[in-house]
């Protein structure tokens, strides 16, 4: 609004903007009155003094006024001013500029008081507060965020990520509530495992919202974070609480019953009364009045303890005695066993009106009980299996070493070289026997190589079914991928799955398995890693797995055989879970069963049947050998001799250090050692390894033993070996070891 005036300060022109600020309706009405009347006198002055001097200084900058209007409101207006002069540059009049900015000053005092109530939160609020910007980095933070950090102040807090504060496994989480907070304005209520600068752990509440700057751009995110640790803790022994009495009263799986100074029944209640199946209704109608006797009649039931030694219990509990025995009984022809507790029940006078009794069904217990025995049994054989294996390996490869030996200096008749070769065969086979042992005994991580799964299924197969009345079809194509495997623990499974199949069909049947290259995305059923996969199916036309069985088929000592262990499929699935593959089972009664086994595929691509792999290396060169069995070492000896290297022998470690520092200090260093992992009494292969590498870093070595599941076998490379060879080797493994290994 424009306004015009005299040297005095009197209205003589307006623009029209003036009358509307003002509430004014016809310009005569303001016309020569003195401007002063449009503001508060308080704020006007002497206000001729006043307008002389602004004159004299030739106009005003902006300055805020309250206003008047015609009705007596006020409001806040905005006047500047500045002087009209003549031709001669003397003040002729003044122009004054004025606007209502009522509105602004309100935005201004709700920003004044927006910022004070924010300053006044980060100072008073009982929760974290912390600001950051789009990309997580903290900006600003509340006093409590400092206390509750434990640290000197802000500074401390200022510039870091609020992923710091997550556990990695948040990460992921925290991100998709970053973005949709960044998209619908507010995160909600959160929950977060947190953890301070400190390290300490805690469980934190989040609400986050997006802040916007003027332009409505994302601009900072604002969260508050409370530790809810002990209200999460009170809340979980809260649950824990109501669930256990929730259990007590309506759920129980004992049975709990009441009875009367007469030792007759008042109550009966618990969930294991529906194993009554068709009586149950009638016990609990009838229960009460009846004694002991006529209970177990009413149920159906048979005591394995005389009636009156369960009397005699129950008398005694009425003399205030807290009585446990056990006792047996047999419903619908199965015989469960339990454990029964009785104690008085008193008046608030003390007084004993009655028993209540608590019958504790136990018959799983006496099972666990049994097969906790039968485990103890299993892990002594372990030990001594274990044992047993080793030896029994060791004298494996000096019968296999020697055999090969002798196929090569022996005469080249024909059915010789044939017994000879059958012989080490055999010894192979008997190899694969206490792998087998091993395997089922302790468990063992797979001793991984490039495998051809089509062979390695028809060979375990055939070699089970051989004069069973099941036959084999197998669909397998030429190209199947390979796989990284246990051979071993990989022929135990299909030898396990063939006996099951060949057992569920006593006439006789077929047996299908077929195999084939699959391609898995993330997210699949089996929570397999996305990647390449041999699928493998096994089927058979038995008489089927039942429904309620196939969820336990799997479970240790869980069988339906009558001479079964228990044990078979349960190794089966530890042997596929330890390749990190899945087995499944899918069975109707009466139409076989159907196994489904996924193995990830080797990154190899699959051998060409016309062309051999080739080998680069000679194979030749200077070999140190170290093993406690002197027949070992001298097989060792004979078969990398014949291969044309020259060997050293050592009978420990601790020798074969020696030897290898001495060669190195000689300018005549080995060219590769072969070492036995377990020696009886001295240095081992792992301990040997370290201090090699300390006189050699490039020492190249492989590790050898007995024991195929000692997890240095199966992940050699961490112990610095470069190559590992099981025990029993022959000449043709030895062969494949040293033109693996040694130089062109």
């Amino acid at each position: 609004a424009v306004t015009l005036m005299d040297l005095n300060g009197t209205i003589i022109d307006f623009s029209e903007k003036v009358l509307k600020m003002h509430g004014y309706e016809r310009p005569e009405e303001l016309l020569g009155k003195p401007v002063s009347s449009l503001t508060k006198p308080t704020w006007a002055g002497d206000f001729h003094a006043n307008f002389r001097r602004m004159i004299e200084q030739g106009g005003m900058p902006p300055r805020e006024y309250v206003m008047l209007r015609k009705d007596g409101t006020s409001f806040i207006g905005e006047v500047s001013t500045s002087v009209v002069r003549d031709a001669h540059g003397r003040p002729k009049s003044v122009v004054g500029i004025s606007r209502d900015i009522t509105e602004r000053k309100k935005s201004e005092e709700a920003l004044r008081e927006s910022i004070e109530l924010y300053q006044k939160l980060l100072k008073t609020s009982p929760d974290s507060v912390i600001v950051s910007d789009l990309s997580g980095k903290i900006i600003e933070v509340s006093e409590q965020a400092v206390i509750a950090e434990k640290v000197n102040g802000p500074e401390d807090l200022l510039g870091r990520s609020v992923f710091e504060f997550l556990p990695p496994e948040e990460h992921e989480h925290a991100t998709a509530n970053l973005q949709k907070t960044l998209a619908t304005g507010f995160s909600g209520t959160l929950e977060y495992k947190m953890r301070r600068l400190d390290g300490s752990p805690f469980i934190g509440e989040l609400r986050s919202a997006l802040v916007k700057d003027g332009q409505g751009r994302p601009k900072a995110f604002i969260a508050t974070v409370r530790d809810i640790t002990e209200r999460k803790l009170a809340e979980q022994a809260l649950r824990e609480s109501e669930e256990k009495f929730r259990t007590l009263v309506n759920s129980m799986d004992d049975i709990v019953v009441t009875m009367d100074l007469g030792l007759r029944y008042t109550g009966i209640y618990g969930r294991w009364l529906e194993k009554l199946g068709d009586k149950f209704g009638d016990v609990r109608e009838r229960i009460k009045g009846v004694n002991l006797e006529q209970l177990l009649k009413l149920a159906g039931a048979s005591s394995d303890i005389p009636i009156a030694a369960s009397l005699e219990a129950h008398e005694r509990a009425l003399k205030g005695e807290h009585v446990v025995y056990m006792n047996s009984l047999s419903f619908n022809d199965t015989r469960y066993y339990f454990q029964i507790s009785l104690s008085p029940i008193k008046n608030q006078k003390g007084e004993i009106t009655g028993l209540v009794g608590v019958c504790r069904d136990i018959t799983a217990l006496k099972k666990i009980e049994e097969n906790l025995a039968r485990a103890e049994k299993l892990e002594s054989l372990g030990i001594l299996a274990g044992g047993i294996a080793h030896d029994f390996n060791n004298i494996l490869t000096a019968i296999v070493g020697n055999i090969s030996l002798a196929r090569l200096q022996g005469p080249s008749d024909d059915k010789a070289l044939s017994s000879l070769e059958e012989a080490e065969k055999a010894a192979m086979r008997a190899k694969d026997l206490t792998q087998q042992l091993l395997t089922f005994a302790r468990g063992g991580e797979p001793v991984k190589k490039p495998v051809s799964l089509g062979d390695l299924i028809r060979e375990s197969c055939e070699f089970i079914l051989c004069g069973s009345k099941s036959r084999c079809e197998f669909v397998i194509p030429d190209k199947l991928w390979l796989i990284e495997a246990d051979e071993s623990q990989l022929r135990q499974v299909f030898h396990n799955l063939a006996i099951n199949a060949d057992q569920a069909m006593p006439r006789g049947g077929l047996i299908s398995v077929s195999c084939e290259n699959v391609a898995l995305r993330g997210n699949n059923e089996w929570q397999l890693k996305p990647g390449r996969y041999v699928k493998i199916v096994f089927s058979d036309q038995g008489v089927g797995i039942p429904e309620e069985h196939q969820s336990r088929i799997f479970d240790p000592f869980f069988t339906t055989k009558q001479k079964g262990s228990g044990l078979g499929l349960t190794i089966i699935h530890s042997i596929i879970t330890k390749h990190e593959g899945r087995i499944s089972v899918s069975s109707k009664p009466g139409e076989g069963a159907s196994f489904e086994i996924y193995l990830p595929a080797s990154e190899q691509p699959v051998p060409s049947l016309s062309e051999p792999p080739v080998m680069t290396g000679q194979g030749k060169g200077r070999i140190l050998v170290m093993d406690d069995d002197e027949g070992i070492r001298r097989v060792a000896s004979g078969l990398l001799e014949h291969l044309g290297c020259q060997v050293s022998l050592a009978g420990d470690g601790a020798e074969a250090v020696k030897l290898y520092q001495e060669a190195k200090n000689s300018g005549r260093p080995f060219d590769l050692v072969i070492m036995d992992l377990t020696v009886n009494s001295g240095m081992g292969g792992k301990e040997a390894m370290q201090k090699l590498r300390a006189i050699d870093p490039l020492v190249k070595a492989v590790v050898s033993s007995g024991y195929s599941t000692d997890p240095v076998m199966s992940d050699y490379e961490k112990w610095g070996f470069i190559g590992v060879i099981a025990k029993p080797y022959g000449l043709k493994r030895m062969k494949e070891i040293l033109q693996t290994y040694l130089p062109s």
